[in-house]
């Protein structure tokens, strides 16, 4: 459970142990106050920088707590993370919660997120020096044992539901590892059945639509059309309008 401790935020994990809640001061000065030059990316619930703590390269993400789901997303994602170990889920070292501030402080992954390996390359066939079939056969089982962790290994099963190549993580050797928890649950906490669809246009699953709940199946969908991403180094090229949506796969 997550609760709030003199404005910050203590998540009691399964183990009987917590992660460090870190102070703001330390983890903005660790950024260049939110220095633009270092920020790595942006996505729906906040920014991502690149920060040094101790000596050490960290990612840190600003929630954006004028959301209306803001605050409930950041206690959602250290609830759920703080309960995970493996090697192949990107590691979360501590957050912050004040007043003016959500953050999390995560490790830094040098080669950045899938998408921008194979989707947004600059150099002519730099992917296939980088990333040649048996590297991108390995991300693909990087994120299979991810996954299987959150549906056999844990606890309480926990649905990830927005499997996409910019949530995977790669390291130096290009390992990989699945990351963006916002949106993931535990079994628990969506056996209910909900209207608001999760994840991105292109992987959920056409049920989805109609059930408007996530499930192992769906997730399983995404990850599906991930490894078509991966093999044919095609982004699923969904097209939205008003009426209609329309993928390339």
């Amino acid at each position: 459970r997550a609760s709030e401790v003199g404005g910050d935020v203590t998540v009691a994990v399964a183990s009987g142990q917590s992660r460090r809640s870190k102070t703001c001061v330390n983890v903005k000065a660790a950024t260049g106050n939110f220095n633009v030059n270092i920020k790595l990316g942006n996505g729906g619930f906040g920014t991502v920088y690149k920060g040094v703590l101790r000596k050490e390269a960290v990612a840190v993400k600003r929630i954006l707590k004028n959301t209306c789901h803001g605050k409930q997303d950041f206690i959602a994602e250290v609830t759920t993370i703080s309960n995970l170990h493996h090697k192949n889920l990107v590691k979360l070292f501590g957050w912050c919660y004040e007043s003016i501030e959500l953050l999390l402080v995560y490790e830094f992954l040098p080669s950045g997120s899938l998408d921008k390996s194979i989707f947004q390359n600059p150099i002519p066939n730099a992917m296939e020096t980088t990333l040649n079939w048996e590297t991108r056969l390995n991300i693909i089982c990087g994120v299979a044992k991810a996954l299987d962790y959150l549906y056999h290994g844990c606890e309480k099963r926990v649905l990830h539901r927005d499997v996409k190549a910019s949530n995977i993580m790669l390291d130096s050797e290009f390992n990989a590892r699945l990351g963006d928890f916002e949106l993931a649950r535990t079994k628990v906490q969506t056996h209910h059945s909900t209207k608001e669809i999760t994840g991105t246009p292109g992987y959920t699953a056409p049920e989805s639509f109609h059930t408007g709940k996530a499930t192992v199946e769906t997730n399983i969908y995404a990850f599906g059309v991930l490894i078509l991403e991966v093999i044919c180094r095609r982004n699923h090229g969904i097209k939205m309008s008003k009426t209609t949506t329309t993928s390339a796969l």
